[in-house]
């Protein structure tokens, strides 16, 4: 009985040893997270794009027009600035409204998304003007969230989920104002063929999009 209590008593020591680790490594954590907050940034932005879908020929002459459609985007973003000299990362939370696509009947069919791209930034700070004006190249992913009917034609429907890149450049102006444009690739497809009386061999749907958004940063 005296050893078995003995084990016991290790065993409750052993676990309250335990939970103090971790009790410790939450609080170093939430410790760390509160000092690099200054390195957090958030903002609002907007803009404006200028959308187009790559169909096969019998779709794109014949029973949709998704050139150079016109779109906005609206949201919030953040920025961790890494210790590593001019490197950062954002990310965003936007709506965009698409109007890609208009039917053969001449019909805008409205295409609307969550979309949440994340981007590495470089910045080049120039020693003439200093934080003034700072030049900036991006790239990264996006994931885009398709908000309502996913129905557009008979034989055509929106996806729900799109996975694109993005490659750009932009200013910022005395540490609030950031004006940027980049283009985006779409690397899934955003239609599926759902089927109709023309015989296609499915639709071949990739998304471009040229982008220029401004935003302002605290």
């Amino acid at each position: 009985m005296n050893g078995k209590n003995k084990n016991g008593i290790l065993i409750k020591i052993n676990m309250k040893n335990i939970k103090r680790i971790m009790l410790v490594v939450v609080a170093v954590a939430i410790m760390s997270l509160t000092a690099s907050a200054g390195n957090f940034r958030w903002g609002i932005k907007g803009g404006m794009s200028v959308n187009n879908l790559h169909f096969n020929e019998e779709i794109k002459n014949d029973l949709l027009n998704a050139e150079n459609q016109l779109g906005f985007s609206g949201g919030v973003m953040l920025e961790y600035m890494l210790p590593i000299t001019n490197l950062s990362i954002d990310g965003s939370v936007m709506y965009v409204h698409r109007n890609t696509l208009e039917n053969s009947k001449g019909e805008q069919l409205k295409r609307d998304f969550v979309e949440i791209p994340v981007h590495v930034k470089y910045s080049l700070y120039v020693p003439v003007v200093g934080k003034a004006v700072i030049p900036y190249v991006f790239l990264g992913p996006s994931v885009a969230f398709k908000l309502g009917e996913t129905d557009i034609e008979e034989f055509v429907r929106n996806r729900k989920c799109e996975v694109g890149f993005n490659v750009g450049l932009g200013v910022e102006l005395f540490s609030h104002f950031q004006i940027s444009g980049n283009y985006g690739m779409g690397l899934t497809k955003a239609l599926d063929y759902v089927g109709s009386e023309v015989e296609l061999n499915g639709v071949e749907s990739k998304e471009s999009y040229w982008t220029i958004t401004a935003a302002i940063v605290f």
